[in-house]
């Protein structure tokens, strides 16, 4: 006897009965991810994220990279610490780094955008 399968289409799911083991498998489908915007190149947001970015090998967990990015983005609003303070209580999973030296690594990339934004 050949299986049997059904979509229903209403609520995504896929149900396959297969007689020959008798059993019946049930997947649910997913839609596609949303579409990212990027931030255009010249940014606040995306200078931001490209200096976490930079400290790929030292912070290995993406996570501890998108935290960083957002941090140094509220400070150069001027709403959030200083690279010591984020550095010193954000919790990074550093890889051969002190805290010392990423804050100081941090506040040169950070005199570097502050100096392009002065120019734009």
């Amino acid at each position: 006897m050949p299986s049997t399968i059904s979509y229903l289409s209403s609520k995504k799911i896929l149900v396959i009965f297969d007689a020959v083991y008798n059993k019946t498998v049930i997947f649910m489908t997913t839609l596609a991810a949303p579409l990212t915007k990027k931030y255009p190149d010249n940014s606040l947001e995306k200078k931001s994220y490209d200096i976490a970015d930079r400290f790929k090998d030292n912070l290995p967990i993406m996570n501890d990279r998108n935290r960083l990015g957002f941090n140094i983005y509220r400070y150069l609003k001027g709403e959030g610490d200083t690279p010591e303070v984020i550095v010193k209580t954000a919790r990074f999973t550093l890889n051969g780094i002190t805290k010392e030296e990423l804050a100081k690594k941090l506040n040169e990339e950070i005199e570097k955008v502050k100096e392009e934004l002065k120019t734009v």
